[in-house]
């Protein structure tokens, strides 16, 4: 989108910004609220199973901090402890 004589110019239709809008927020609150993994593809069905999830447009797997499988994730060395740490150390948690 853009401005143009002071007018509102849209390439898109209403629904493709909204769907755009809704990635946008997703996109913001993932960076407050998830941990990225390192997983190995081999072990990506495993990862879903743990509630890991795919960011395309990074190319790599996360987890929401609050996943109650956050500990078998570390048991599978795809998140360390200290990561864990350095999260909540970035977003002040306790």
């Amino acid at each position: 989108c853009h401005t143009c004589g002071g007018k509102f110019v849209s390439w898109a239709s209403r629904e493709e910004l909204t769907i755009i809008l809704e990635r946008e927020v997703e996109m913001n609150t993932r960076y407050t609220t998830t941990i990225d993994l390192k997983v190995p593809f081999i072990d990506k069905d495993n990862a879903k199973k743990l509630g890991a999830k795919w960011d395309e447009h990074h190319k790599v797997w996360y987890t929401n901090y609050t996943n109650p499988k956050i500990k078998d994730l570390v048991d599978n060395g795809w998140l360390s402890s200290s990561d864990i740490t350095k999260f909540e150390q970035k977003n002040n948690i306790n």
